[in-house]
């Protein structure tokens, strides 16, 4: 994928805001500034070619990763931003009101709970949430008919890939598939896992 001039701007201003709001509200690891663009930004960006749809929801969004860079690399979709603290939703309004972002939404609640209210998405994204088994119990009742759950999985994971898909419940018919990518500085592999209704 590539970016135009105006979305790099974008990209830009927004990591001016996260390094700004972050030293007082600490939404990233400090030690993570000095590489915001490798391991959030490109990372974040490299879920952009799965979407699929037109509603997208950010399932605990916390910083806006992904979904602000998801966001700003596909204007043509509409976001959800779901996060239950209301110190980081105030700053993922504050980055929609300044870009601007008008079809990025900010929902701030706890997601088992209070849900019910949002409807169905196209396309889920989750990174750094949950496990994708939990991530897709909890949001398989928001998904629309062919649709996906992305989860950005962690590089972190010591265990087999394969390992993970074994977890996932196969009684309820689940289809899945790993994405991997590189990306320049950063020596792991990532992956992202798309989950679908088979």
């Amino acid at each position: 994928m590539s970016l135009d001039e105006e979305q790099l701007g974008l990209i830009s201003s927004y990591a001016t805001l996260l390094k700004k709001w972050n030293k007082t509200f600490n939404l990233i690891s400090r030690q993570d500034i000095g590489r915001l663009g490798p391991r959030h930004l490109l990372d974040s960006l490299a879920g952009a070619p799965l979407l699929r749809g037109d509603r997208v929801m950010d399932l605990g969004s916390g910083a806006g990763l992904p979904g602000i860079p998801l966001a700003i690399a596909a204007p043509d979709k509409v976001f959800t931003l779901c996060d239950r603290s209301s110190r980081r939703c105030r700053f993922l309004s504050q980055v929609v009101q300044t870009l601007p972002l008008s079809q990025v939404n900010v929902w701030q609640g706890d997601f088992g709970a209070d849900a019910d209210e949002l409807g169905r998405f196209d396309t889920i994204v989750a990174r750094g949430v949950a496990t994708a088994f939990e991530v897709w119990a909890m949001v398989q009742g928001h998904l629309a008919d062919g649709g996906c759950v992305l989860v950005y999985e962690s590089t972190q994971i010591e265990t087999d890939p394969e390992a993970v898909l074994e977890e996932l419940p196969q009684q309820e018919g689940i289809k899945t598939s790993r994405h991997t990518y590189s990306i320049d500085s950063l020596h792991q592999t990532h992956s992202i896992l798309c989950m679908e209704r088979a």
